[in-house]
């Protein structure tokens, strides 16, 4: 809660400081930081550097200890960490199911994963390359987009640019050239 360092009570208090101005002063909890913390977590998750998002998360979730005015936020931070360790796990035995050309089933388990969390652009990195080995190539650009948007990988625009060339040849095998040049 707030308080005025003037003369300690509640803001919005009437009292001038010495310098004029009222300045708030937060018992324990430091909201920039927690904003700046928050800020940080959403884009290292984004980025896929996941230990990175968690430690930022840890730190919001230490910084408001019991504070009952920040519950909500505590409580948002703890849900955003079970959603990246499930998203995690889920992305993990996507791929182990890919490796083993069992692309359907890693296509439902990357869809778990994207439905904890997102914002992953590795996420939707994986399931444009699973939906490219299902020769679903127009739902596999979409994900390369999604991807893109949320982290400018030259990896992602590798990728992209191979399932491309696929795609047109498909297109233009399948004597649809209209739609081979506006891909």
């Amino acid at each position: 809660m707030p308080f005025c360092p003037n003369c300690g009570s509640s803001l919005p208090c009437t009292c001038a400081c010495s310098a004029g101005t009222i300045r708030i002063i937060y018992d324990d909890v430091d909201e920039r930081k927690i904003e700046r913390d928050m800020g940080n977590a959403e884009k290292a998750e984004k980025q896929n550097r996941l230990d990175t998002a968690r430690r930022y998360y840890r730190n919001i979730i230490e910084e408001i200890g019991d504070d009952k005015n920040y519950e909500s936020i505590k409580k948002e931070a703890e849900q955003a960490i079970k959603n990246i360790n499930k998203a995690q796990n889920f992305s993990n035995e996507a791929k182990t199911l890919y490796d083993q050309y069992k692309y359907e089933e890693a296509l439902t388990l990357i869809n778990v994963a994207l439905s904890y969390s997102q914002n992953n652009s590795n996420d939707w990195n994986r399931k444009a390359i699973i939906l490219e080995e299902l020769k679903r190539y127009e739902e596999s650009n979409d994900c390369y987009e999604k991807s893109l948007r949320l982290d400018k990988s030259d990896i992602v625009i590798e990728n992209r640019a191979i399932m491309i060339k696929k795609w047109s040849i498909k297109l233009s095998e399948e004597k649809n050239y209209e739609k081979a040049l506006t891909s």
